[in-house]
């Protein structure tokens, strides 16, 4: 019965504890999205943060969940509105930012001596994306309803649809708990869809900004594995 015991601890893997990593870099939007029949980019660079936890399932496999909110920079379309084709009467300023929530796999196989390592992320989940916009007139434009030409919010709503990653980092060891790395990370956001309000109760006038929102993410990696290796 010993030995019988000793040879099934040593059939048990060697595994550390669940993995819990903080994410935190940059965001470029690579898609364009459609606002009132215009094709135009969903945003500029922006910023990215969120968090991964990971529990292992062989020495080189770990599966778990990934959160990550994308903050995309404003951007402006001056021809939003259109009195007749183009002669734009007002211009609209856009910012829009994603929660996206995926169950994912990482696949970490060691490379040489070293404590360093390539690492592939993949994961599968949905996005909730909202967007923000004002609408402002071109100068010697007003209102119709009022007479005045002060800037009006035009969209305030949010959309959650499929969302999909692909990330490829390299990660490497500082304590036998403690790891640093980086990761490239293509983030496909299915089209989101938000409407707009009407900005005048006399033309009320009301269309959708739409599209995918995908972005490349560029994410520095701090990582603590809990418990250690048997």
């Amino acid at each position: 019965m010993k030995k019988l015991m000793a040879m099934m601890m040593l059939c048990v893997p060697c595994y550390a504890g669940p993995t819990l990593t903080i994410l935190g870099g940059g965001n470029f939007p690579a898609s364009n999205i459609d606002v009132g029949g215009r094709s135009v980019p969903a945003g500029d660079p922006g910023l990215a943060g969120g968090a991964q936890i990971m529990f292992p399932v062989s020495e080189s496999v770990s599966a778990g969940f990934d959160y990550l909110y994308n903050d995309f920079g404003e951007k402006s379309d001056p021809a939003f509105f259109q009195v007749t084709p183009g002669v734009p009467a007002a211009g609209i300023d856009y910012h829009l930012h994603s929660q996206v929530f995926l169950a994912g796999l990482r696949l970490s196989p060691p490379i040489g001596e070293e404590k360093a390592r390539l690492f592939f992320f993949g994961g599968l989940g949905f996005h909730r994306t909202s967007a923000t916009g004002d609408a402002t007139l071109q100068p010697g434009y007003f209102w119709t309803d009022t007479g005045t030409s002060e800037t009006r919010q035009i969209v305030n709503d949010s959309s959650v649809n499929f969302a999909a990653a692909a990330g490829l980092g390299i990660e490497r060891e500082i304590t036998d708990l403690v790891s640093i790395g980086i990761e490239g990370r293509y983030q496909f956001m299915k089209s989101a869809k938000f409407q707009t309000v009407p900005v005048s109760t006399v033309i009320p006038l009301t269309t959708t900004i739409e599209g995918n929102v995908s972005d490349v993410a560029l994410l520095a990696r701090v990582s603590y594995r809990f418990g250690s290796p048997r």
